[in-house]
């Protein structure tokens, strides 16, 4: 499956992290790995059943390096924490929707670092394979992007 992305011209990180990491049933440590190799972040969000919102449920180390943030800073808690004044909150909410009714879905926005820096951030989001329904995981794949590619 990779051979085929390294004889294409023109290679998107977060599509080979994502097309292979679902090749299969593999662990977040494994996929976090793989990812983390790709300069990807890689994380999985669940639903807080008491509130309904979203939760970061595992983050792989490359969250450091894209959001200043450690991994086990973000575990637990809500995915806005990365957005800012800037950030396109009506763009999140559809990528949201978009994600729960049709198990992808893919955004760019402008997000904040833990040091108060913005930087554009390419998602692309996924139902994570074989899950009981009652309670979806979603996978989670981002990577920088220019600013200017942002909504």
């Amino acid at each position: 499956m990779v051979s085929q992305y390294l004889n294409r011209k023109i290679r998107n990180k977060l599509l080979i992290a994502h097309d292979v990491s679902m090749a299969g049933n593999q662990r977040w440590d494994t996929i976090s790995a793989i990812c983390d190799g790709l300069d990807v972040m890689f994380a999985t969000t669940k639903i807080d059943p008491d509130t309904g919102k979203p939760l970061f449920a595992h983050v792989s180390s490359h969250a450091h390096t894209l959001t200043g943030y450690w991994a086990s800073e973000l575990v637990g808690r809500d995915p806005k924490v990365l957005h800012a004044y800037a950030t396109n909150t009506e763009e999140a909410r559809k990528f949201m929707k978009t994600l729960a009714k049709t198990g992808h879905a893919e955004t760019r926005l402008i997000n904040r670092r833990k040091n108060g820096d913005l930087y554009g951030c390419h998602i692309i989001a996924c139902s994570a394979p074989g899950q009981d329904a009652q309670k979806p995981i979603f996978f989670a794949f981002l990577a920088d992007c220019a600013i200017g590619e942002c909504v």
